[in-house]
């Protein structure tokens, strides 16, 4: 009989009976069922909400100690997110790399993200959501291990350093159709459904083969009404997020559209810099300025150099038609993210070679 032991740390306690928080569930999240003669590395993450999942499936708890190992005492940094977290390269034994999330518990509601991240992974797996290895919660500390990846879409397409810079258009199709593949499983197989309400070119990550994995899942549930906008979300939020704080699937398809534009022109979804050359900042204003004048042949000279060829003009062309569907300022007439895969999934068998 598999007996449960709720691991709830006096950090994780006093955190939440600061916020004064009664929520019930949040405590249960850190219950971990433990079969008998397992070793601590064999431990599973559970919630009550979701322990009759047949997805659900092992994660390993990591010490403290092996974290410490694995980045070096906290060193390797690949990114830094001062007020939520900051994400580590770290190497495991056997040569394994991974990355690790650090969650910075001063700012309030990193606890409740941090559970959230944990709930979501261990119960939805799909190839194009990025995987959980496992987490670590000791002495104050709560981090997220997750698969190693070569780095973000963001960075693919907006570095020009980057050696992975300038990505191919077939490149760049498969990329739009394996994150439209993770998001429609969020939408449609999730337990309850999942609603991303965080995408953005930066929360899609790639591995050495290019595979897109769809990050940031757990973190994205906790958005509220009154969540302030970050840089990053800027020219990514509907018009219905204005107007009433809402968010829906429908947001994550108008999110997606405006990752299919940054695919398509190389531009960024928000840039400060374009004011100065009398260009509208917002990257959905400026291709909708284009397309509202003559369409795909106003919008053509929008386009990525590096991907500007005849050879691909048709299907770009229906690309950006998907892109413009998604983008929709009504959510009810756009499409859902199971139409948009259909819709990507021909595009790419139809697509044309690279020169």
């Amino acid at each position: 009989m598999m007996g449960w032991f709720c691991k709830a740390t006096r950090e994780a306690k006093r955190e939440i009976k600061t916020k004064g928080s009664s929520n019930t569930n949040v405590r249960r999240w850190f219950c971990l069922p433990f079969g008998t003669g397992r070793s601590s590395n064999s431990r599973i993450w559970h919630d009550p909400s979701v322990s009759s999942s047949p997805h659900l499936r092992p994660i390993r708890q990591f010490s403290l100690a092996e974290l410490k190992r694995a980045t070096h005492n906290f060193n390797n940094i690949l990114a830094d997110d001062n007020d939520n977290f900051t994400i580590y390269r770290a190497q495991l034994p056997h040569m394994e790399f991974v990355r690790v999330r650090r969650t910075n518990l001063e700012n309030r509601g990193t606890l409740e993200q941090f559970l959230s991240e944990l709930k979501v992974l261990s119960s939805v797996h799909h190839r194009n959501l990025v995987s959980l290895v496992g987490f670590c919660q000791e002495g104050g500390e709560h981090l997220l291990v997750y698969e190693h990846v070569e780095g973000t879409l963001s960075e693919y397409l907006h570095d020009p350093h980057h050696p992975g810079n300038p990505l191919s258009w077939t490149k760049r199709l498969d990329i739009a159709l394996g994150v439209a593949r993770g998001l429609s499983h969020l939408h449609a197989h999730g337990d309850p459904p999942i609603v991303h309400r965080n995408m953005k070119s930066s929360s899609i990550l790639l591995n050495c083969k290019l595979v897109p994995k769809v990050s940031e899942v757990g973190l994205s549930r906790q958005m509220t009404e009154g969540t302030e906008q970050t840089r990053e979300t800027q020219g990514y939020l509907p018009p219905e997020h204005y107007a009433t704080g809402t968010c829906s699937d429908k947001s994550d398809v108008y999110a997606f559209g405006v990752v299919l534009l940054e695919i398509l022109t190389g531009m960024k979804s928000f840039d400060r810099e374009r004011f100065q050359h009398r260009q509208k900042v917002l990257l959905v204003d400026l291709v909708r300025s284009a397309y509202n004048q003559r369409g795909w042949r106003t919008v053509r000279r929008k386009v990525d150099p590096h991907i500007r060829n005849d050879a691909y003009d048709s299907s770009q062309k229906r690309f950006l038609q998907i892109a413009m569907d998604c983008l929709e300022e009504d959510r009810v007439k756009r499409p859902t993210m199971r139409d948009v895969t259909n819709r990507l999934e021909e595009l790419v068998q139809r697509r044309p070679s690279d020169p």
